[in-house]
This record gives C-alpha cells, structure tokens and sequence, in this order.
C-alpha cells in the first residue's frame, strides 16, 4: 500500500496538540528551526537502536512509537489523516530522552514505593507498550512507553493482566471515535486519555531529572469524587495539573533556603525550572510569541549582553589582526576556557577545534595571555661570562629580529637613560626562557636562575611582532604594498560621496586574508602540477618562447582558487572605485599610481614565493641522492667582522676596517645520518671576487680528497651574488672539478631566497668569539680571530684557515648573454646543460664549443698563512637526545601519502612532548625540543607546511585522493567533482611562465625637472645636515606644486623610493670623488678626532637652539620661504599655495575669509621671524 504525503505548510496546530498538549513548531535541537507539519504516516525513522539504548519493547516503527507515548495502543483508520509537527515528533518519537539516572515511574498504587521504607528503585529498564497500557487500565494514570521501570515492578505487571471491562472497551472506542474526527484541517481538538479512576498521583521522591510525562485525566471527565478532589487540591498541586498538560515535569518540592545561602547546583535547578515555567505560561499569553515576551521582561539584562559583545567584538579584531599563529594563540587564550568552543566558532568561522584547544593548553602552560607572573629575587652580583651568554642568545636572529627604523629607550636606576635601536622579540618572555634553559643543559653551560632570567627580558625592552619585519627586501616590499592599498582602501572610504565605511571595512577584511594566506597557505597549495595555474609550478616556471625550458602538463589549468583570487578581486573594486569616485584629479592619479605600483609589487611577492619553493626541491632532492661519496657546498661571505678589544676607548671605535671571512658548509649522509663539517676562510684584506672565490673551491676541494678519498661528486648550493653568478666563474668550476676529478652539479637559491646554513653558522661562531673576547683577548686581525674560534677546543665541526691576499691579475672576462636567468647548471665533458627553473623542461645542453674561452686556465690557488688546527675537525652528526615514537591506533589505515610522510620525518619530530623551538618559516608547522635539532631541521630537513585555513575544495581534493588510494583503481591524476568545478571553469587568467623573473629590464631616463627636484632636496639636506629619506621624498614628489598651484609632476613621473636612493647616491658618489687627495694617516687621524669634538660641541648647540627657535631654513616642499621673503618672492605664489603652507604649519587661518594674499603674507612673514636665520641677520647689521 502506497501513500503520497503532502507537507502542509499553512496548518496551524498538528493533531498531537489536543492529545499531549505542548506547542506546535520546531525541533529545539534544530538549528534550521524547520516548523513544518507533515502527515503522521511519512514517519519512518529507524528505532531499534532508540529501544535498545533504553531497554524496553512493544512498538515496531516510528508511527506505533509516537502514538504509545500519546497513550493511543490501537492503530485506526484515522491515522492517514492525521499530522505532526517537528516539536511533537522529537518528544514523542526518538528525540525523547530518559536520562541516565531515573528512577522508577511505576504508580503507588501499583509499586507501593511510596508505603515501603527508602528511596525509590532505579529503573533498570523501559516500560514497554503492554506495561503502559495495564497501568493506564488500572490506575488512570498514564506512564510513557520507554520510562524508567525497577525489577519488582516488572514481576507485579506481569501478574496483572489486561481486563476486558465493557467500560474500557467502550472507552477505547470512544477515543476511536474521537480520533476518526480530526482531519487535516482542523485546527483544536479536546481529547485527553480517559482515566477509570480518580487517584491522582503525585510521586514526590521520583529523581528531578527524569524527563518522561504523566498525564492526568482531562477536566472534560468527571467521576463520582472528582469535586471533592478539587476541594482538596492546593495551589502547588493545580500548578503542576498545569504544567502535565503541558508536558513538563511537576515541581515536586520548594525551595527553603533562602537564596543567598543556597548552594549553587540548586540556584541552577531552581532557575531552570522556573524558566520553563515560565514560558509554559507565556505560551497561553502569546502563543508562538514567548521568546519574545521574555526578552521584553529580561530587557534589563540587555547591557550586559552588550558589554560582552563589545568585548568579544575587540578580542575578535585583535585575533584577525594578528598576523602569526603564535601571537593568535596568545589572544585566543584570553578567551578560551571562559567561552565555549561553539561561541567561539560563531565569532571565528575558520577557526578550528585544535587550535582552541591548543590555546587552552596554552593557559595552563604559560597563563592568560602569556602573561607570567615574575617573583622579585634581587641579586648582589651575577657573573659577566653567564649574563653576556644569556644577552647574546636573546639578541641571536631565532629570538629578535633588526628593525631598520626607531630607538628605544632605556632608564636605569639612577635615571640615566640609554638608546638602543629598535628591535622585535618573536617569542614571549617566558618561553625564551624556556628555551635558553634547553640550550644551556644542551651545551653543557651553567645559567643563572630563573628568576634573573624572568628579569632581564623586561628591563631590556623589545618591541612586540606585529608584522613583517627583517625579511628579504621582496617580502618587505610586498607587505608595505599591502599597507598602501589599505591607505587608498580608507581615503575612498573617507571622501564625501564615495563609497563608504562599510565598503572599505569589507574591501580592507579581504585585503588582510589575501596578505594572510600569501604569507601562510599559498605555499602549502603550490604543487608541482595542478589545475589550477596560480599552484602549477610547471606552469608559473615553463618559458614558451624556449621549449627546452617548458614543461607540459598533462591537464587544462581551466580552474581557479578561491583564495588567490581575493587579491585581484580588490584590487579590481578599487579601480573600479577609483572611476567613479569624485575627487581632484591630482588626487586620483596619486592613488591609481599607488594601487598599480602596490600590484605589482604584491605580484612579484607572490611569483618570488613560488620560485623559492620551486629552487628549495633542487636542495631538498640533493640531500635525498647524498650517500659517502658526494657532497652537498653551500657557500657564502659572511658579515664582515669588526675588530674589537676586551677595554676599547672611544676612538678605537672610529675608522675600524671589517675582517673578510667566507663561510663553505659541507654536508654528506653517511649510515643514514646527515653530517656536516664547515671551512672558514679568514683574510686580513681581500677581494670578494670570482679569483677568490675560486681559490676558496679549491682549497676546500683539496681538504675534502683527504677526508674523503672517495669523494666523486659534489653539488653546490650558492647565493646570487656576483662572485658566484657570473659567467667567469661558472666556466672555472668545471676546470677545478677536473683538477680535483670530481663531477660537478650547480644549484642557484632564488634571489633573497636565502641560504640558511651558512648564517646560522656564522651566528653560532660570532657566539663563541664573544666568549673569547670576554674572557680577557682582544680580537684585532684576522690571526686572533682565528685564534679566537679555535679556542676552548673550538667550535665543533669548524675549520679555520688563515689566508693571505691573492695577487693573481685577473683574466679577460668571458660573455654569456643571460646568465643571471640561469638557475640550474649539471657539467659534463662536452659542455652544460643548464635550466632557468629547476626540473622544469629537459633543459638547453650548451656545448663548450660555444663559448670563446681562454686555451689555457690556471687553477687559483690560496696562499695559506695558517691551516686549520690539529686535529682538524670532522664531519658531525646531529643525533636527538632521545626518540619517543608517538602510538598509534592499528586499526586506522594509512594512506601512501601518510606512510611517505611518516619515512620523512626526522629524528627530531618523534619527539612528541616538551616542543621549545618552533621552526621560524611561515608556514611550517613542526617544533624541537633541543636547539640543535632545530638548526638541522633548517639545515639538511624538510619544512612541513599545514592549511591555516582548509577551503571546501581543498577537503573535497584531500578526500578523493584518499579514496583513490583505498580502492582498486589507480588513476594518475585525479579530477575534481566537474558539478563542484563548473562555477570555476574559465580561460587561465594567468599566461604560462608567469613567476618567471623578467629577461629583460626596462630602463628609462629622469627627465630634467625630476633631476632639478631631487638635486634640490639632496643639497637641501647637505647644507642643512637633514638628509631626506628616499621613501619622503617619493611620496612628496605626488604632491609638489609650482609657483601658480599647479602640480609639477604627472602620475608618469612619479618615482619610487629605489630610484631616488639611486638617484642620491650617485650624487654622493661624485662627491667623495671631486674630494681632496687624503693627508698622510697621522694627519687624518688627528682631524678625524678634532671633527668630532667639534661636530659634539655643535650637535650640543644645534639641540638647544631647536628647543629655543624655529630650525633654519623654514621649507615647504622644495621651496624656501626664508629665501622667498628676503627677496619678497612670496607674493607670486597663488592664494592656494599660500593656505597649503599656514596649514602646513598649523598657522591659525580660521578668521580669514577672503580669498586675498595680504593676511597669509602677513602670517608666514611672522613665521620666518622667528627663525634662526633672522636672528642672525639683526646680529651682524
């Protein structure tokens, strides 16, 4: 027997509202709060766990279930007619819960719990069908099918047995009947269960949180005692004959204790009962209108509400603010243990569960906010040798990073303030600590105590990471761009008649994740192929005009991200802004120069992120292929360091000349384990040329043989600097290779891509210097700074080698069009094969025939004053202090990609507790415990990235790939859903070789007026001794006017901070070449000192009388106005050149209102009184 059901969606009131009472409409635990009524019959749910989980029997599907909890026992031929809505179907059906500690529901009448001594039984099991029903026939009272019901109980019903009175029988017709009448539209049907008794029971020990129904016979029924019932029944009694019709527990007892006494498990008891019945009342007051009703009478609870959304509001903006999941987590933890993880989600949609309990975790670890409390624990006196250990380790690149601009300042007790430039701290005080602690029970060092350690980080101040900062100019240059569309974003919301705030507060949201997931996501999504072309490396890196250089893919780059498309989406809102907006247009040009300047700057970030993490795989696939016959060189000239003595004067510290030392890391896999042996080179003087660089690859070749007699290949890593990058020394590498008869293999880093392992050396070997310098040397030449490594038995793992200067001529250079697009370079006898990106195409072979090189080469050879000392240093291995292998469930399936990654990881990342050090590149997620395993990890490991935030595409993808794996099938590449995708489909808006860097720089000349504007600023600062920032002057050039107002340059001359730095310096740079011929050294050194005492006195009178008078000269823009009121120039400027100046100098301007020069001469006349120069005039007349 088929049925079609029919949702009636204009039905008012369902059929169960006459039988049980209660409201008709949505499912509470619903969140789409569906309210539909649907027929009775379209309920097929499955029960059978529902009647397991509570241990009772009788009804066979959904529809018997609701009808027995309506006391209705028989089927009739009225059920096709009858509906229900959502709130009655989950009470009555499988939504109805018993609780885990009920009691038994049987009557008095039937148990005699209530006569017997002792609490009520626990129901061990459910009241079935038939139970109900004998309970119904016997005591009127009607118990629900599933509640609680003891073992003696149980035996009692048993004996009983359904009596088949003619009353009854006529009874259960009659509700028959009743249920016969109601059809679909009606609206209010009377009908309660027909009791045969007037007992009326009320089990007052019954446990509070049962949660099934009694009903009670309905006041249409009357029996022979039912007025002296009534007589009889209380307030309390009435009240709770109330709230059964409404399907709400009974009170059962009062409170006694007053309020403020009672404990607080009963406040909440009592508080929720009363807002139940509370509600039950409204309902009769404003039927589906209660909420509503109860927020009218709650409205004096409305300002806290406010105040914690106010609240959750700036914690929430501060969160999205944050630009690095260490500093998220500290703000995340303000909050975490006092708002639930379902409040939070609603705040921070993209926010997982694993963070929110990491910042939890994070609160019993560190405190609220990172937030340590410091015991006082003064000391008398700490050791020089432990406090400089700790200082330089805070002041090491893994803890603080250089600012290039700021000072701060710090006071001492006797008030004696010291600056000190400004710098960020990337960790917060107590786990620097922590992680000092580690690294001194690591080298065997002795700290001082905690509580001086707490200290220090606090009176030696720092800034806070709020941003991108010491990074590769390429990152800096797109994060300041990301600051700049944000500007334009606020003054296009700002101009009257624009686009608003709103617009800019969601343009400036989507700004932030664009710059979020650059940062963080974009290199988890790059990949070696994919459909998408902003992730398909061989796509972004194939050069289509060589096709030895491309790379085919095997598929159509036909969809698009999500995410990659947020950029150019406000980027486009911006422009499109930009059209309609109504403003000046200087105005407008400045800004369409400012967003496409900032474009492109963001663009080239985003193809140098792509290109470092193509350049790192040539790295990473090297260390794979390394065995005991090969070696991994990275190379790199190291900071020059400054001489210093253990008691230096102040003019010791003048005229210092740097040391030359280059830097050479070895590594080679031998057993399995990564060892690494470092070769410095130090020189007194030298020339950071190919010629030497080339003397260093020698030698450092001819200390390899001797280590390694075996050794046949070796890979270099190298740094795009000259003495590497050139054509010279690319060609001389193969011939000290077949000096050496070793095969060669050349790796490029991409530019400001960075090396890694020669900095942290150098870091770790500046550290153990200092040590020596402290402990009473002096480190002057390149002698005693070899004697200074070598010291204490040396750094471990490090050659030093003293070295003379070269003086081998320099040969003829050799051409090669393009080397600098030349990344990857594998020698062999006949020529090279080269790549412009690593393993993207087969490559160009370029035989040697090719090139016009010299017939004979000689090898350039070190002249070595001292070698390393004896015994020389081997190759070391990094091996963890201990290995604790994370468990795992057997029975969860591991995938490939799973079981690859688990191959990968390090000794290190099976350290599953007690992390300190967290690998500092964005977007790795792995931590150390021990300092040494993190400088390996940067050396020779693997960076793992992880999703900050998973977009639906990225778990469909994840998922697929997943069940791929499981089944039968292998499909070499998997596609996406096409349903999913369709909305994506479109042309590649990207062109193939778009990360690639340009072949070709266009250059173009500075016009006239620009070089007369900046030869203006530059002579300005060199008479004045202010010089001007390049990024100042940059931006002032957008907004020069000439005498008559008008704007001296276009949007196509403006120029940026680079070229005016250009600019300058070669300005500077004749200057120091039309200088004088120096004197002799003595002479020098003795005006070297008088300049400076004098430049002290004047720096000194210069400040008071900065305090005193206004500075000289008195500039706007490029313009004079000490020299234009001395020659009564003044006057030619236009009226609005003159109120730019007076605003310009916060000139009161607000009386005048006529639109003449006279009052505004008059006023920056007064001005230029006041300035030095004035004064000096009325001196000397």
């Amino acid at each position: 027997m088929s049925f079609k059901f029919i949702v009636l969606k204009m039905e008012s009131c369902c059929s169960f509202k006459a039988l049980v009472g209660g409201v008709c409409g949505y499912d509470p635990k619903d969140r789409k709060r569906d309210s539909e009524i649907v027929p009775l019959l379209s309920c097929d749910k499955d029960i059978n766990r529902h009647k397991s989980l509570y241990k009772f029997t009788g009804p066979e599907d959904e529809v018997e279930l609701i009808l027995c909890r309506a006391a209705k026992f028989t089927k009739s031929k009225s059920l096709s007619s009858m509906t229900i809505c959502r709130n009655h179907r989950s009470k009555l059906g499988i939504g109805w819960s018993r609780g885990s500690s009920t009691r038994c529901r049987v009557p008095e009448e039937i148990s005699y719990h209530g006569k017997e001594k002792g609490v009520w039984p626990k129901g061990e099991r459910g009241l079935g069908k038939k139970e109900s029903e004998v309970i119904l026939q016997k005591t009127g009272l009607f118990v629900q099918v599933g509640s609680g019901i003891c073992r003696k109980c149980r035996g009692r019903l048993k004996e009983l047995t359904v009596t088949e009175d003619p009353s009854q029988m006529s009874t259960s017709f009659n509700i028959n009947d009743e249920m016969q009448r109601m059809t679909l539209d009606d609206e209010e049907v009377t009908f309660s269960p027909i009791a045969t008794s007037a007992v009326t029971w009320t089990p007052k020990s019954v446990n509070i949180e049962t949660p099934s129904s009694i009903y009670q016979p309905s006041e249409g029924f009357r029996t022979p005692s039912k007025d002296v019932y009534e007589e009889r029944c209380t307030s309390k009694e009435k009240l709770n004959s109330f709230l059964a019709s409404r399907d709400i527990r009974p009170i059962r007892y009062s409170m006694i204790t007053a309020w403020e006494e009672a404990a607080e498990r009963t406040k909440w008891f009592h508080t929720r009962k009363a807002r139940k019945v509370v509600i039950a009342a409204l309902e009769e007051i404003a039927p589906h209108s209660a909420e509503m009703l109860l927020n009218s009478l709650q409205s004096s609870k409305e300002d806290e509400r406010d105040i914690d959304s106010t609240l959750m509001g700036v914690l929430v903006e501060c969160y999205q603010n944050a630009s690095h999941w260490s500093t998220r987590r500290q703000i995340l933890s303000i909050m975490a243990d006092k708002v639930s993880f379902k409040v939070v989600k609603t705040w921070i949609p993209n926010l997982s569960r694993y963070r929110y309990n990491i910042a939890r975790h994070h609160i019993l670890l560190h405190g609220r906010g990172s937030t340590v409390p410091l015991v006082e624990n003064r000391r008398m006196k700490v050791s020089p040798e432990k406090l400089d250990h700790f200082l330089t380790f805070i002041t090491s690149p893994y803890v603080m990073q250089d600012l290039p601009f700021g000072e701060k300042t710090l006071k001492l007790s006797s008030n004696t303030e010291i600056k000190v430039p400004n710098v960020v701290r990337t960790m917060v005080p107590e786990l620097i600590v922590q992680q000092y602690q580690s690294y001194c029970q690591e080298t065997g060092f002795v700290p001082m105590s905690r509580t001086t350690l707490c200290r220090i980080p606090k009176v030696c101040s720092a800034s806070h990471r709020k941003s991108l900062q010491g990074l590769d100019y390429v990152s800096a240059e797109g994060a300041k761009a990301f600051e700049e569309l944000a500007d334009v974003i606020e003054k296009l919301g700002d101009i009257p008649h624009g686009k608003g705030l709103s617009w800019a507060k969601d343009q400036s949201e989507k700004l932030k994740m664009a710059k979020r997931y650059l940062k963080s996501d974009f290199k988890v999504h790059v990949t070696p192929s994919s459909r998408v072309p902003d992730h398909c490396r061989a796509y972004a890196l194939s050069y289509q005009s060589d096709p030895d250089f491309v790379s085919t893919c095997d598929h159509e780059h036909d969809l698009r991200c999500d995410r990659c498309d947020l950029f150019s989406n406000v980027v486009s809102e911006i422009e499109s802004a930009l059209e309609s907006v109504d403003t000046s247009n200087g105005e407008k040009d400045e800004m369409k120069y400012v967003v496409s300047l900032a474009k492109k700057k963001i663009e080239a970030w985003k193809a140098h992120l792509l290109r470092s993490i193509n350049q790192d795989e040539a790295r990473l696939d090297v260390l794979k292929s390394l065995d005991t016959r090969s070696v991994l060189l990275v190379l790199d000239w190291a900071m020059k360091y400054l001489p210093r003595k253990y008691r230096e004067s102040q003019s010791d510290w003048f005229g210092k000349r740097g040391i030359s030392w280059h830097i050479t890391t070895a590594i080679r896999n031998s057993e399995g384990q990564p060892q690494m042996l470092t070769f410095v080179h130090i020189f007194q003087s030298c020339n950071q040329d190919n010629v030497t660089v080339l003397a260093i690859i020698d030698d450092v070749f001819k200390q390899l043989k001797t280590t390694m007699p075996d050794l046949n290949c070796v890979y270099f890593r190298q740094d795009n600097a000259g003495c590497y990058h050139s054509a010279s020394t690319l060609f001389a590498i193969q011939q000290v290779a077949n000096k050496y008869h070793i095969t060669v293999k050349l790796d490029f880093s991409d530019p400001q891509g960075g090396k890694g392992s020669c900095d942290r050396k150098a870091a770790t070997i500046k550290n153990h210097v200092r040590i020596y310098l402290n402990s009473g040397h002096d480190v002057e030449t390149a002698d005693q700074l070899k004697n200074a490594i070598e010291s204490s038995g040396g750094v471990s793992g490090v050659r030093a080698t003293l070295c003379d200067k070269l003086d081998i001529p320099k040969s003829a250079p050799v051409k090669w069009d393009g080397v600098s697009l030349i990344n990857n370079i594998e020698y062999s006898k006949e020529g090279m094969r080269v790549w412009r990106s690593y393993a993207v195409g087969p490559g160009k072979f370029l035989p040697w025939s090719q090139f016009t090189l010299p017939e004979s080469y000689s090898v350039p050879v070190l002249n070595v004053l001292k070698g390393a000392k004896i015994p020389k240093a081997q190759f070391i291995t990094i091996t963890p202090r201990r290995k604790v292998t994370c468990t795992q469930q057997e029975d969860v399936p591991l995938t490939s990609s799973m079981r690859q990654a688990s191959k990968e990881l390090s000794d290190e990342d099976q350290e599953c507790h007690g992390k300190l050090f967290s690998c500092p590149e964005d977007g790795c997620i792995k931590s150390f415990q021990r300092f040494s395993s993190l400088q390996h990890h940067l050396d020779v490991g693997r960076h793992s990235y992880a999703l900050e935030n998973e977009t639906l595409f990225d778990k469909a993808m994840i998922s697929y790939a997943t069940k791929l794996e499981q089944g039968t099938a292998i499909v070499e590449n998997p596609l996406e859903d096409i349903e999913a995708c369709q909305a994506f489909n479109s042309c590649s808006s990207l062109p193939m070789g778009w990360a690639l860097k340009s072949a070709s720089i266009q250059r173009t000349r500075l016009s006239e007026s620009q070089k007369q504007y900046l030869t203006e600023v530059f002579q300005i600062g060199e008479r004045t001794g202010h010089k001007a920032d390049p990024s100042n002057v940059s931006k002032s050039m957008r907004k020069a006017r000439n005498a008559d107002g008008s704007f001296k340059f276009g949007a196509a001359s403006y120029l940026t901070s680079q070229q005016v730095a250009s600019f300058f310096s070669r300005l500077a740079a004749k200057r120091v070449a039309a200088a004088d011929e120096p004197q002799d050294e003595e002479t020098e050194h003795q005006e070297e000192m008088d300049m400076i005492q004098e430049q002290s006195i004047e720096e000194l009178s210069k400040k008071v009388v900065e305090e005193i008078s206004i500075q000289h000269p008195v500039m706007y823009d490029t313009h004079n106005i000490c020299e234009l009121v001395a020659c009564s120039k003044l006057s030619k400027f236009s009226v609005q050149m003159h109120r730019d100046m007076c605003n310009f100098y916060e000139l009161d301007i607000s009386s005048i209102n006529i639109k003449r020069k006279k009052p505004f001469l008059e006023l920056l006349k007064y001005l230029v009184q006041g300035c030095s120069c004035n004064s000096v005039q009325q001196t000397l007349t």
